[in-house]
């Protein structure tokens, strides 16, 4: 749930995704993109990661 807000808060960071087994859900991911990861708005520490 924690994970499906922050993709809805960060559309353009995160990248949620629902993984099925034909018709049911069996895993969720989630990639994020350009992260300023130190968060001191330097962009000096920019990440990425799934």
């Amino acid at each position: 749930m924690k994970s499906l807000a922050e993709a809805y808060v960060h559309p353009g960071t995160a990248w949620p995704r629902l993984v099925l087994d034909g018709e049911r859900p069996v895993g969720f991911l989630m990639a994020f993109f350009d992260i300023d990861f130190a968060g001191d708005g330097t962009g000096t520490d920019i990440r990425s990661g799934l």
